[in-house]
């Protein structure tokens, strides 16, 4: 199976089993939110899913990943209250048959995550790489588009331009063939 597909696969576990908590946490809850019955662990989980939404209102008309970046917050702390729930739930029946499911659900979750987070930090450092080679050849690329900058324009080039290629220097290349499992 080639690698993007295998990583599409993570993806897919990571994100469904979270979902799939969440609405296990939901579910398992729902009694006491009808009745307006919140715990602490209620709230976070509330508080996420009205900063979710908020979000996605937000982004609808103005798309940039920073937007959601509080419901990232968010997003964590509601995952850590529904996998506390879950392991006190798991820890009151404590059968061995109990205890490994949830534990392997609990590893292969952890795995999925690690996996992504991995994937993601690579991918920057090589959008990194690719964004501050840019900035060699800006003068070639302003003079193809025809611009014609003022002494302010060239102050900020020229500031710009060291910032990327002299004061912040790329960042030695990550090499090995398990990085390019991790590469689109």
């Amino acid at each position: 199976m080639p690698a993007n597909w295998t990583k599409r696969i993570i993806a897919v576990v990571a994100v469904g089993a979270i979902a799939a908590l969440l609405i296990w946490f939901a579910w398992r809850r729902r009694a006491d939110w009808f009745a307006r019955r919140f715990t602490r662990d209620d709230q976070l989980v509330a508080i996420f899913v009205a900063v979710m939404l908020a979000n996605a209102a937000v982004s609808y008309t103005y798309t940039k990943d920073v937007i959601l970046s509080p419901a990232g917050i968010f997003y964590a702390a509601a995952l850590a209250v529904a996998v506390k729930t879950l392991i006190e739930t798991g820890a009151v029946t404590a059968s061995y048959a109990r205890i490994a499911v949830l534990t392997t659900v609990l590893v292969v979750l952890s795995g999925a995550w690690a996996a992504r987070a991995i994937g993601i930090h690579i991918a920057l450092r090589a959008t990194g790489a690719v964004v501050r080679n840019e900035w060699v050849y800006i003068d070639d690329w302003v003079a193809r588009q025809g611009i014609v900058p003022d002494a302010a324009g060239l102050a900020l080039k020229r500031q710009l331009q060291a910032d990327a290629i002299s004061k912040h220097p790329m960042r030695p290349i990550v090499l090995g063939e398990w990085v390019q499992w991790f590469r689109d």
